[in-house]
C-alpha cells in the first residue's frame, strides 16, 4: 500500500524531476554517439521520431560530438524515451526522458566493465497534441539542459 501511495505522489504531485539542472553529470569527452528514439506510446509517427533523431544529431554535431557510423555495441547510446502514464483519477501524463548509456569501468578492487547511465533527464507533462507537445518540451527544455550540462 505504501508503494502505491508513493507512486501516486510521484506521478501526480512532482511535476518536474530534473536532475540535469543539478550539474551532477560529467559529459566531458563524450564521443562516438548513436541516437535512438524509443516510443512506448505507439502514438508517434515514424516521421516525427526521425525528425527528433535528426535534429538531435545536428545539435550533437554542432557541439563537436562525433556520431557513430553504425549502431555498434561500443558506441555511447543517446536514448530519447517517450511513454504515457495512464491514470483513472486524472488526465494521462506524458513521460519524456533522455538517457545516455556508456561502457564504464568501476573503481572497485576488481575493475568491472559495465554499462551505466551517465546522463538522465525526465519530464512529466500533459498535452492535447502529443507530437507538438513532445517536440516543444524536448527541443525547448530537455536538449537545452543537455547542452548546458555539456558546455
Amino acid at each position: 500500500m505504501k508503494k502505491i501511495i508513493l507512486s501516486l505522489f510521484i506521478v501526480f504531485f512532482i511535476k518536474d524531476i530534473n536532475l540535469a539542472q543539478n550539474n551532477i553529470f560529467n559529459l566531458k569527452n563524450i564521443d562516438n554517439v548513436s541516437v535512438h528514439f524509443v516510443d512506448k506510446t505507439n502514438e508517434l509517427s515514424s516521421t516525427f521520431k526521425q525528425k527528433i533523431v535528426t535534429e538531435t544529431k545536428i545539435k550533437l554535431k554542432s557541439l563537436g560530438i562525433n556520431l557513430a557510423n553504425t549502431k555498434d555495441s561500443l558506441s555511447t547510446k543517446f536514448t530519447i524515451r517517450c511513454d504515457v502514464i495512464k491514470s483513472n483519477f486524472a488526465s494521462h501524463r506524458i513521460l519524456l526522458e533522455i538517457m545516455i548509456f556508456e561502457d564504464v569501468t568501476t573503481s572497485r578492487n576488481e575493475n568491472i566493465r559495465t554499462k551505466a547511465i551517465t546522463y538522465f533527464d525526465r519530464k512529466f507533462f500533459k498535452g492535447k497534441n502529443m507530437e507538438a507537445t513532445v517536440y516543444s518540451i524536448y527541443m525547448d527544455k530537455m536538449i537545452v539542459n543537455f547542452i548546458e550540462n555539456y558546455l
